[in-house]
């Protein structure tokens, strides 16, 4: 690391002196830095105007303080960067080198250090190290062009995009050649930003593409050889022009120096100061000279300006004991105008004091306080008469304001009070009547109110109290009359929108007739008195708007309508939307957005672009609407140019004023309701027109000076004349009366003259009495700014008191309005809960009568469920009964069954022995046997009806036929053989024929039954199998229900029927078994269809309803019971239809 040292100077010195010390007198510091005191005195002075130091005094010995805080940091440091410089010291330096033949290793990438390259440096002097010095000033960045960022970013776009080798190489080429390029044309910036970026590219590119690197390489060292010698070379020259630049700047400061400017000698040296930074790097010796000519120069420039500052401070501080002495004199006359006259003067000079020296301003400002004291005293004494003089005459006009305030005040109330009890419209009229004395008397109030101000402000000096009291009393007439003139502007307002919105309705009637142009003069008479609305009431002027603009929009539309009816749908769309436009761009100028006015116009332009040509060749009014849109464009655009143009620039502000009065008379002619845009452009464009004035009234003096100086020169050389004739007394009586002839001429022509120069100079005259009236009010202003402190906080607290006063009534009114608004808002909300809170009494009380349904319909299914459990323990108690009665049955059936066997055995038996006493025996057995018959069929008939009632005839008949198959009786049957009649007995399985035996009634019967009882068991067949497939599919749907132990009987007993058919059906081989079997078939599958499309209603219905809403408890309770309630009707309450059919 190199050594730094500091070159500092005396100033630098002293401040850390007085940083070390923190305070030290002058004398004191003046030894420690071995100089005179006069030179630290002048050292102090310019440290005191940076606000570094500060001066106090103990007795008369003047000290010197660190003025510690931000601004003496800020000022030390920028002091540190303009004075002192760092000056870099290498160990050993014998020659400095001028250039350097390579660039810095550092720029370039890896893959070329790799490679050997990138040992010469760019911007560094490498040669013999010499003794040079450096100042610390940030290098500034690289200014590069727009057009150069442009190529920039076109070269990096191209190198950064994915290509094949070849173009990526040739992209690279053309890359290395724009370096060549801008190298040639002096920009190295440029040149060795695009160096960086075809580096950083070619790093980006993969390894595997060796041989192509190679060449981009092998080029790549020759640019960066040939553009560290340019660049070195560049520098140079660089440096040596800011050099030839910065000598020239220090040699005219020298010269401003000499001729004692020292603000522009300041000025120079730092532009000095700038252009040293600029300087590029390297050239460390000739620096290090440049900079120990900066310090010379700048120590000059301090000392000079010290001993200048010093010489003016003697010479001005003799002018103000001049005029203090004058001043004095003046005093003892009791001349006050002339001191006041002289207090100003010595005022000017005390500013213009130049900056330091405070001890010596000091000594000068306690005899300017003297003098001023007893100027203010005398004054004082003076300006009481003056003060009750007026006073009185203010009482007079302030009395006069209360009497016209108090009439007006009473008008307006007699009318408030007649709006109350009569009405709006009998209120309004009364307004009308009596609007003309209450405007009256409210004008010339206020003119006295002004005279009263213009009295009060030329009250003299001093007097606070009585001026406080004035001003109190004034404040409240100006309250008073603010009150006045606030109900009647209330009622004006009442009485306009009235107007407005009976014009309004009468516009509408037009409409509806189809009469636009009648519609558009109202509407023209509506805005006339709209912008004849008093000021504010922003509210009820923005409901009338909106109003006005629907009558607007519906007139325009009107006006062509008949265009529109032969246009398509997309054309009358387009139209809509350039009439909306048109009214955002009027809503805007109202709101006083003129911004959007631009954006509205452009709008409006794009659409209007889109209309066919056919239709906006129509003289349509919309047409005129967006000229009148465009031409406030203009005008707005010109005021805009306007007020950028400079007050002195007469030519331009005249031509552009010319322009803005005529658009401004166009539009106020032509489209009224744009009011805001009108005032802001007369507002904008006033200060113009009153210089303008003040220009012409200037032509108008010089004019009258010229022709007073032409009226001198002619009455000179008529003097001249007369001479003349006087000396010559050889004159002929006809040239005297030529002479007389011309003079009645000249003398005429002088009327003339003199008259037109007395009208030029009344008009002159005028416009100098407006002008001395201005300066007067000016003077009055000044004067009110030259009171005394105490005046002036005294007047600052009676100020801060009305200001008070005015926000606390303020603060009441808003309050009010507030309490207002309050109360509208609470009632509103308190209708709004009242509304919510019924809405949700009648919700719950809905909610509640949907619960109580609920409820009772849980009731009745709970009873419903109690009723079927007790329904299933009857018919479990009654099948039991009927197990123990079919147990009997089946006994006596077997009995009966056996005794008949036995007869038919004994009747065979017999029949082969045939003798008449085996007849009378078979003729017995034959009666037993038709009476065990006959309790068989009883029994069967028995079975039928039903022992235990109508639950139960299924399982009954199923127990009776299990007991019939089981039983397989043996039936008689007789045959005749031969010719002998006798009977021939053989068995049959069942009962399934009778035909071959002697049949009675009561065997016919009993077939009877036995039909039945087989189309009854093919009808159940099918019947059961439905059922079983049911209960399967109920099974599969409610896995966890528990089976019934009737159910379980049931599926048993089906189970053996199937088994029981099964064995029917091979053993019947008659066509009416068939058929019998055709049909029940046929039944099964209409059946099975039916339940099938049951089932699939069902499903979709559950999943409907579990895809609509999520299922509540009790929702889910119900579907569970109604599922029970169905396995339950359809396993037992299904059997009694069944029974009932049968």
């Amino acid at each position: 690391m190199a050594q730094k040292e500091v070159v500092t100077t005396e100033v630098d010195e002293l401040i850390k002196l007085v940083q070390t010390r923190k305070e030290i007198s002058i004398a004191d510091a003046a030894k420690a830095l071995s100089t005179s005191e006069a030179a630290v005195e002048q050292f102090a002075d310019l440290l005191q105007e940076e606000g570094i130091l500060e001066l106090k005094y103990k007795f008369t010995t003047p000290y010197l303080s660190y003025k510690s805080g931000e601004r003496a940091e800020h000022l030390m440091a920028e002091q540190k960067k303009a004075e002192s410089f760092y000056v870099e010291t290498p160990k050993e330096s014998d020659e400095e080198s001028t250039g350097s033949e390579a660039e810095n290793d550092e720029d370039l990438p890896e893959s070329l250090r790799k490679k050997g390259f990138g040992k010469a440096t760019l911007d560094e002097k490498s040669a013999t190290q010499t003794k040079t010095t450096t100042i610390e000033i940030p290098e500034p960045a690289a200014i590069v062009s727009e057009d150069d960022k442009q190529k920039l970013l076109d070269a990096a776009t191209e190198l950064a995009r994915q290509k094949p080798i070849s173009e990526k190489v040739a992209d690279f080429n053309s890359v290395i050649l724009q370096v060549y390029e801008d190298m040639k044309n002096g920009n190295f910036d440029t040149a060795k930003e695009l160096y960086n970026l075809i580096t950083h590219y070619y790093e980006a590119l993969p390894e595997k593409y060796t041989n192509e690197k190679d060449k981009i390489v092998d080029q790549l060292v020759g640019l960066s050889k040939k553009l560290a010698v340019n660049i070195d070379m560049f520098n140079e020259n660089e440096f040596n022009d800011k050099v030839k630049k910065i000598t020239e700047l220090g040699r005219g400061c020298y010269n401003l120096i000499d001729k004692k400017n020292f603000n522009d000698a300041s000025q120079k040296f730092t532009e000095l100061k700038e252009l040293y930074s600029q300087l590029p790097n390297g050239f460390l010796e000739k620096k290090s000279e440049l900079h120990d000519k900066l310090v010379k120069l700048h120590e000059a420039l301090v000392t000079n300006r010290a001993k200048v500052y010093s010489a003016d401070l003697s010479r001005k501080s003799a002018i103000i004991a001049k005029h203090l002495d004058n001043g004095w004199n003046a005093l003892e006359k009791e001349d006050v105008d002339t001191a006041v006259k002289i207090y100003q003067e010595i005022r000017k000079v005390q500013k213009a004091l130049p900056s330091g020296f405070m001890q010596k301003k000091i000594q000068v400002g306690e005899k300017i306080t003297e003098f001023y004291e007893e100027l203010a005293s005398m004054r004082a004494e003076i300006s009481t008469e003056e003060f009750r003089h007026k006073q009185s005459q203010l009482r007079t006009l302030l009395e006069k304001v209360k009497q016209y305030a108090d009439t007006a005040s009473t008008g307006t109330k007699l009318n408030i009070s007649s709006a109350d009890k009569t009405g709006t419209k009998i209120s309004s009229t009364s307004v009308l009547e009596n609007a003309e004395n209450i405007n009256s008397n409210i004008s010339t109030a206020v003119e006295l109110f002004r005279q009263a101000k213009q009295v009060f402000a030329s009250l003299p000096k001093g007097f606070l109290e009585e001026k406080s009291a004035i001003e109190t009393e004034m404040f409240k007439l100006d309250k008073q009359l603010l009150q006045s003139r606030l109900s009647l502007s209330m009622a004006e307002l009442k009485d306009k929108k009235t107007k407005i919105l009976s014009l309004i309705t009468l516009a509408e009637k037009y409409i509806a007739k189809d009469e636009p142009d009648l519609a558009a003069t109202i509407y023209d008479e509506i805005l006339n008195i709209y912008n004849t609305l008093p000021t504010g009431y922003l509210e009820e002027k923005t409901k009338l708007k909106t109003k006005m603009l629907d009558v607007y929009k519906r007139s325009v539309l009107r006006a062509d309508s008949m265009y529109l009816k032969n246009v398509d749908a997309k054309v009358q769309e387009h139209y809509s939307q350039l009439l909306q436009l048109i009214i955002n761009a009027h809503k805007h100028v109202e709101a006083k957005d003129f911004k959007a006015l631009t954006t509205d116009y452009e709008y409006i332009k794009k659409v209007y672009e889109e209309l066919p040509v056919g239709f906006i060749k129509n003289k349509l009014k919309i047409v005129d609407e967006i000229s009148k849109v465009g031409i406030e464009l203009e005008l707005l655009g010109k005021t805009e140019e306007l007020k950028n143009t400079y007050l002195d620039d007469y030519k331009k502000a005249e031509q552009l004023l010319t322009e803005v009065y005529r658009l401004y008379d166009y539009l106020q002619q032509n489209s009224p309701e744009d009011r805001n845009l009108l005032d802001y452009v007369k507002d904008a464009s006033a200060p113009y027109t009153i210089k303008l004035l003040e220009k012409g009234s200037r032509k108008i003096k010089n004019a009258t000076h010229e022709i007073a100086s032409h009226a001198k020169s002619a009455s000179e050389k008529k003097k001249s004349l007369e001479e003349q004739r006087k000396a010559s007394n050889i004159e002929i009586e006809q040239q005297e009366l030529k002479k007389n002839a011309r003079l009645a001429i000249a003398e005429k022509e002088k009327k003339q003259f003199t008259e037109e120069l007395l009208e030029q100079r009344e008009t002159a005259m005028l416009e100098e009495l407006e002008v001395e009236k201005e300066r007067d009010t000016l003077v009055s202003e000044r004067n009110k700014i030259w009171q005394s402190k105490d005046e002036l906080q005294a007047v600052m607290k009676l100020n801060e008191e009305v200001l008070r006063e005015r926000e606390q009534l303020k603060n009441i009114q808003e309050k009010q309005l507030l309490k207002k608004a309050k109360e509208e808002f609470i009632k509103k909300q308190i209708d709004e809960l009242k509304k919510d809170q019924k809405k949700k009494q009648e919700k719950l009380r809905q909610e509640g009568e949907q619960k109580k349904k609920e409820l009772e319909e849980l009731e009745q299914l709970k009873l419903q469920e109690q009723e079927k459990i007790n329904l299933i323990n009857e018919l479990e108690r009654v099948r039991t009964t009927e197990k123990k009665t079919l147990d009997v049955q089946k006994k006596e059936h077997l009995k009966i069954i056996k005794e008949r066997e036995q007869i038919k055995k004994q009747v065979a038996a017999l029949k082969k022995k045939s003798s008449k006493t085996n007849l009378k025996k078979i003729q017995l057995l034959n009666t037993n046997d038709n009476k065990l018959r006959k309790k068989l069929s009883e029994m069967l008939r028995s079975r039928e009806s039903g022992i235990s009632g109508v639950f139960i005839p299924k399982e009954k008949r199923l127990l009776d036929r299990k007991v019939l198959e089981q039983a397989e009786p043996v039936e008689l049957g007789e045959k005749e053989s031969g010719g002998e009649s006798g009977t021939a007995v053989y068995q049959t399985q069942g009962y399934q024929s009778y035909s071959n035996l002697p049949h009675t009634e009561i065997d016919e019967e009993i077939l009877k039954l036995e039909r039945e009882m087989q189309d009854e068991n093919t009808k159940t067949l099918g019947l059961e199998q439905e059922q079983m497939k049911f209960d399967a599919q109920l099974e599969l749907m409610t896995p966890e229900q528990p089976v019934l132990p009737v159910e379980r009987y049931k599926i048993e007993t089906e189970n053996e029927m199937q088994e029981v058919n099964k064995n029917r059906i091979e053993s019947i081989k008659t066509e009416k078994q068939q058929k019998v079997q055709e049909k029940i078939a046929d039944k099964e599958q209409k059946e099975e269809l039916k339940s099938s499309k049951k089932e699939q209603k069902s499903g979709q219905k559950a999943q409907k309803q579990e895809k609509a809403q999520p299922m509540t408890w009790i929702e889910k309770k119900q579907i569970e019971i109604q599922r029970k309630l169905d396995v339950l009707n359809q396993g037992m309450l299904s059997e009694p239809k069944k029974g009932k059919s049968a």
